[in-house]
């Protein structure tokens, strides 16, 4: 039983370990989004259903809102697109975070 516990012991301190430390680059907070990205009025490099729009059209259909420590982005959710073959959402994980995410819509009897 001391030789089984000992070899734990040994084990759990030789295995590397697999953390990473992070540091702060930038603070962007509220407001200070609208002037750290730029708006793109472009066409949708994937050929999806994306409409990108610029920062003026973004205002006007209240898609974007920032105050002093408040910063929202969202989509347009006033716009159907309803998909007949379906759909795929895949959510990858981000700086080693797992797990990633899928999700298959399709219509009813597909």
């Amino acid at each position: 039983m001391k030789r089984a516990v000992a070899s734990l012991c040994f084990l759990s301190l030789a295995a590397p370990s697999l953390s990473a430390s992070y540091s702060l680059s930038d603070n962007i907070v509220g407001s200070g989004f609208l002037s750290a990205f730029n708006f793109e009025a472009i066409a949708d490099p994937t050929h999806g259903r994306v409409n990108y729009v610029d920062a003026a059209t973004a205002a006007s259909q209240n898609l974007t809102y920032a105050s002093d420590d408040t910063f929202i982005l969202r989509s347009d959710f006033k716009t159907t697109l309803n998909p007949n073959g379906g759909e795929i959402d895949i959510l990858e994980g981000v700086n080693d975070q797992g797990p990633n995410a899928a999700t298959l819509h399709t219509s009813p009897g597909a």
